[in-house]
């Protein structure tokens, strides 16, 4: 793809994230992108086949981005203490950070069509990645915890069920308030997680 395609891609990206953001997925049409870009319908076509298919462009780099963070996280610290700390953090902060984009895609749950299989994609990609982070943060960090390894599988379920909630809690928060002290909501999920594997 030449730059300047790239470019008019980004561009219709933002804005539509923008337009999603400020009026909801569902009232915004692709007539109104294209009048907000100045633009024709054709050249949307020629970059996307859809509004599904703008928004799955604008979910996919949201998730890519967070899960890499994760990923980079975890490979960080020195004790389980210190990787289940940042890795709580940066969560937090990432959807802190990108509070409009979260509550629009935790809105998105209603939508149904090609819409509702970009959600159910993406959110079958994030709890795959984050099961598999999660279970070889506890395996590769073992000898830390004080549980027999029979119980392993139902710790690593246990820890992604309680992360799941909160998650979930902190969107619902979200919704009201665009911000939140974040930094109480860290300290409090880091207790429960340290209180559960007992560090």
């Amino acid at each position: 793809m030449r730059k300047t395609t790239q470019e008019k891609r980004k561009r219709f990206v933002k804005t539509t994230e923008e337009l999603f953001y400020k009026r909801g997925y569902k009232d915004t049409s692709i007539k109104d992108i294209c009048e907000a870009l100045e633009t024709t319908t054709g050249s949307f076509y020629f970059m996307f086949d859809s509004k599904e298919g703008i928004l799955e462009e604008i979910v996919k780099d949201y998730y890519d981005d967070f899960l890499d963070q994760i990923d980079e996280t975890l490979e960080e610290g020195k004790t389980l203490k210190d990787k289940v700390a940042s890795w709580v953090k940066v969560k937090y902060e990432y959807f802190s950070t990108n509070a409009e984009f979260f509550v629009m895609y935790d809105n998105l749950g209603t939508e149904s069509g090609r819409a509702s299989l970009v959600i159910s994609d993406s959110e079958e990609r994030r709890t795959s990645r984050t099961k598999a982070a999660v279970d070889k943060l506890i395996r590769d960090n073992f000898g830390e915890l004080k549980f027999d390894k029979e119980r392993l599988d139902y710790i690593v379920d246990l820890v992604i069920s309680i992360e799941e909630l909160r998650s979930k809690d902190i969107f619902n928060k979200l919704k009201v308030s665009k911000k939140i002290d974040i930094k109480k909501e860290i300290d409090f999920s880091q207790k429960v997680l340290f209180n559960l594997l007992g560090l």
